[in-house]
């Protein structure tokens, strides 16, 4: 009788072992290079707010990304003008009243900071707000209200280190 080749290929054993870690690394590879990506775009970003036009704006390099309306502080309790960094965020922030720091009052409905925190420079931050009819109104202490829905979206847009310019400009170009 005459014998039959067997023409079925079959990858070694040694190869298949070499491939799965080279898909491993590959897949690595590709997550390190998202994450520089994403690092990146946070890197470009900066917060610009306009106390004039009662906005507050986030870029990525020079293209505005989004534009939102703030209620800053008062004439008697102004919003410092300047250039600043986000310090610090906090989901669920506490409140403590600036002249009696024995009174404080815990994230909920009632916190006039609503469920996001942003420092700015020591009191001063971007936050949410239980008065949601302040918003457009020079009303605050002299921080950055914003409704929550918004500030909720400013907080996933940017990190700690986000720089911030805050302005007075009459004139928008």
């Amino acid at each position: 009788a005459a014998a039959t080749a067997d023409t079925t290929k079959t990858e070694p054993a040694a190869t298949t072992a070499k491939t799965e870690p080279a898909k491993k690394e590959n897949a690595e590879k590709t997550e390190t290079a998202a994450k520089a990506d994403e690092d990146a775009i946070f890197d470009s970003r900066k917060i610009s707010i306009n106390l004039a036009a009662r906005s507050l704006a986030v870029y990525e390099g020079t293209k505005r990304i989004r534009l939102y309306p703030i209620g800053p502080g008062k004439a008697s309790t102004p919003t410092p003008v300047g250039y600043f960094k986000v310090e610090s965020k906090d989901l669920n922030p506490t409140w403590t009243d600036p002249t009696d720091p024995e009174y404080s009052i815990p994230s909920g409905e009632s916190n006039p900071l609503g469920y996001r925190w942003m420092e700015v420079q020591g009191n001063y931050g971007i936050h949410g707000t239980n008065k949601p009819e302040s918003i457009g109104h020079y009303v605050s202490n002299g921080c950055i209200r914003m409704n929550e829905k918004d500030v909720e979206d400013v907080f996933d847009l940017v990190k700690v280190g986000t720089p911030i310019e805050i302005t007075y400009n009459r004139i928008v170009v």
